[in-house]
């Protein structure tokens, strides 16, 4: 949807200006929203879609930041000793 709307900005002052003269600040915009929609995808899937943002730390060397940590906790009560393990998934 985001991706959708930076094109239908782009491509609305595009044709808007087809048919109206307009001034040189509209013809910034809408240049700007025409890179936008040519630049932003990419940045758009890596913020949104967990698999390719695991895909793409994994081939930079960051895959180590995916992989779940281990976590140890010793705890005692009245004299006896307990393990306590936790697993933490990271959010990336």
């Amino acid at each position: 949807m985001l991706i959708c709307c930076v094109n239908l900005v782009a491509a609305s002052i595009y044709v808007f200006m087809n048919f109206i003269p307009v001034p040189s600040f509209v013809i910034i915009i809408g240049q700007t929203f025409w890179q936008l929609s040519h630049g932003s995808p990419p940045f758009i899937y890596l913020a949104l879609n967990k698999s390719i943002r695991c895909t793409a730390l994994e081939s930079v060397g960051l895959g180590s930041l995916l992989h779940k940590q281990q976590l140890q906790m010793f705890t005692t009560t009245k004299g006896q000793a307990s393990n306590i393990s936790i697993q933490i998934e990271s959010n990336f």
